[in-house]
């Protein structure tokens, strides 16, 4: 037995007595009851507060897509090495195209549930998602500098966060199989500072 939904990915329940179950590494059961026929289901938190549902209709199935994770070190152009979180869906065989999110708050915790819990509807859409650590920040290498300022790009060895994206999508470009040549940018909070800084790319070209 399983339960899913819109932000839960698929988790398989653990029986804990005839109609009693639990979430794994959770607190959280479910205990299912019938009431003149009808079922019930009854979740508790641990909290002492419990909460109960009545069937009305048909189980509502949500798309998760089999997205397979790989991680990756690569180098930018002064030689430092990012790390990026790769998230590629194993189901669909179209190219696609890639949803890129760097951040300085690590990327360690990204895989397929907290894509799905934190952005379900792009989830559900099947992009290849990238999760990056930005310079200096957890497992990428160099300085970090808060809200870095761009640099002269007329110096082909000066480095900020436009040339950091841009060696970024790069490199995806060449090493991540089954891309369609595209690239958006996603982010909220200091997160949400990147996604603007890919207009500079054209710059760099």
């Amino acid at each position: 037995m399983t339960v899913e939904s819109e932000r839960q990915v698929p988790t398989e329940l653990k029986q804990l007595e005839d109609s009693k179950f639990g979430l794994p590494d959770s607190k959280v059961t479910y205990t299912f009851s019938l009431d003149a026929g009808s079922p019930i289901l009854t979740i508790s938190t641990g909290s002492g507060e419990d909460t109960v549902y009545r069937r009305t209709g048909n189980a509502v199935h949500h798309v998760f897509h089999d997205y397979q994770r790989s991680e990756a070190m690569f180098p930018v152009r002064d030689g430092v090495k990012l790390h990026l979180v790769i998230l590629k869906p194993a189901d669909i065989a179209t190219p696609l195209p890639f949803l890129v999110q760097r951040t300085p708050y690590g990327c360690d915790g990204t895989n397929r549930g907290s894509f799905s819990s934190g952005r379900p509807e792009l989830a559900r859409e099947g992009y290849i998602y990238v999760c990056g650590d930005i310079r200096g920040r957890y497992k990428s290498e160099g300085e970090f500098v808060m809200s870095r300022p761009n640099v002269d790009h007329s110096n082909p060895k000066a480095i900020d966060e436009s040339t950091d994206t841009y060696d970024t999508v790069a490199w995806l470009l060449q090493n991540v199989p089954g891309n369609n040549g595209r690239a958006g940018f996603v982010g909220t909070s200091y997160p949400g500072f990147w996604p603007w800084r890919p207009a500079s790319i054209r710059t760099l070209q």
